[in-house]
């Protein structure tokens, strides 16, 4: 019900995510595309969820054109609680100017970098490995989209 008559780029966060689900909607909208379809996850603090997203044209007489998005659950396999994936937390870290470092959360596959230095590039890894190397529960998310997926979402 909070997202019914919303515009779907007012609550994408991240820049780069915001500009992968314009140019899925330009595609499937202009006809260069008759769909559009991928994986990605959509974890839960205590689940691993594996997600499956289409994007095609709604066509109904005497209406503008739409898009129908439709997602299917792969698989929900449980994990140790993971404060990456706690919405409160994101939601206030986005809220607060503070200390706390970023990571940067790929919005379709959810793998994790902390902000690079200068000239050196980011290295994504999965969140558990982040957790594993000793990644910090307080940080600020941040998404993103990593170089694998920005190029499996080439629609070019």
């Amino acid at each position: 019900a909070e997202m019914i008559g919303r515009n779907l780029f007012d609550v994408v966060s991240g820049d780069e995510v915001a500009a992968v689900y314009r140019e899925i909607h330009e595609a499937v909208a202009t006809g260069r595309r008759p769909y559009v379809a991928f994986e990605y996850r959509c974890d839960a603090p205590d689940t691993l969820r594996r997600m499956r997203m289409s994007v095609g044209p709604l066509r109904m007489p005497g209406r503008p054109l739409s898009l129908l998005y439709q997602s299917q659950v792969l698989s929900a396999v449980p994990r140790p609680w993971m404060s990456l994936f706690e919405p409160g937390r994101i939601i206030e870290s986005l809220r607060v100017e503070s200390e706390i470092p970023i990571v940067r959360l790929c919005s379709f596959c959810h793998q994790v970098t902390s902000e690079a230095g200068p000239g050196e590039a980011a290295v994504w890894s999965e969140p558990e490995d982040y957790y594993r190397g000793g990644g910090s529960p307080d940080v600020r998310v941040s998404h993103g989209v990593c170089p694998p997926c920005a190029a499996s979402l080439a629609l070019s």
